[in-house]
């Protein structure tokens, strides 16, 4: 019996990225049963509701030969993107017992999908780890490994099971980090930035389920898996239709271009090295966010470079 494996797919207000996301994906899901799901969130505004029908319009009008199985949702009224993906994961890996989820800006390799399915596969039964990313910064690999672990999930193309998605509490506040006896020093071990995103959604300045997603991740000790070659591209930089990035200025990555579809080599123990929790930390320490948002684009790549050569 072959196994169908749900992808959900989360578009909003950029129909100009619908038709090359939606090719990338086709592309990768090719040799496999995939049932994709496409969740079109409500628009804010009258202004903005041209924006969503013309998103809807190019869905209705793909040819998706590639799935077998399509179902598209459209919400009438904005939820926003945190509530469209907590609602429509919850809703597909209820039924699937696990999944992969894209956004509308994100491009995935041809090899994407397949690697999605053999590391859900492979790591199903193993509590260790919380899920599995798609998007890698540019890191080096020092062993003949494929993956590598990092306490720190991805918000760009993962995957994940149920078990893990029903551990979640989305209902984060004060009096819930007091009773997990949450620790701003242990938290930003993920990376600089956490324990500021965390309390700017415990405070209602931003919306992040991304947030409340690694707060699960850190709670429980789990590591997230993560290709040396990323499998994603993100192209959500510089357009000001993005929910969450604002900055002109996207990351150095190893874009994975090859042909392998199997077969992923995986470290033999499930452990975070130092070295790639200090690599992946320096992408998201404070001074590198601040210098990605203010730096002229070719001194910004410069130091992407930099770091990459010297680590």
């Amino acid at each position: 019996m072959i196994t169908s494996y749900p992808i959900c797919l989360f578009l909003y207000n950029r129909p100009k990225l619908v038709i090359p996301c939606l090719d990338a994906i086709s592309k990768s899901a090719k040799g496999h049963s995939i049932h994709l799901y496409i969740f079109v969130d409500g628009p804010k505004s009258e202004e903005d509701s041209f924006q969503v029908k013309d998103t809807l319009k190019k869905v209705n009008n793909y040819d998706f030969q590639s799935f077998d199985k399509v179902q598209i949702e459209e919400t009438p009224k904005n939820k926003g993107l945190a509530n469209s993906i907590i609602h429509g994961a919850t809703k597909v890996i209820e039924k699937y017992k696990k999944i992969i989820v894209i956004e509308d800006d994100l491009i995935v390799s041809n090899n994407f999908v397949s690697f999605m399915i053999e590391a859900l596969m492979k790591y199903k039964e193993n509590k260790k780890i919380g899920s599995i990313s798609g998007f890698s910064f540019a890191i080096k690999s020092t062993s003949n490994d494929d993956v590598y672990f990092h306490p720190r999930p991805n918000s760009w193309g993962w995957a994940t099971w149920e078990d893990r998605w029903k551990s979640v509490n989305w209902n984060v506040n004060e009096k819930y980090l007091n009773e997990i006896s949450y620790s701003k020093k242990s938290f930003n071990m993920l990376g600089q930035d956490m324990d500021r995103m965390l309390k700017a959604y415990v405070y209602k300045k931003i919306d992040s389920w991304a947030i409340r997603w690694a707060l699960c991740h850190w709670k429980y000790n789990w590591l997230a898996l993560t290709p040396y070659k990323s499998k994603i591209i993100n192209k959500g930089f510089g357009n000001n239709l993005a929910t969450n990035t604002k900055s002109t200025n996207n990351f150095l990555i190893i874009f994975d271009e090859s042909n392998q579809f199997k077969d992923f080599k995986y470290p033999s123990e499930v452990k975070a090295t130092e070295r790639n929790i200090k690599i992946v930390n320096k992408f998201n320490s404070n001074l590198i966010r601040f210098l990605q948002n203010y730096l002229p684009n070719k001194l910004w790549n410069y130091i992407n470079q930099k770091i990459f050569e010297y680590y």
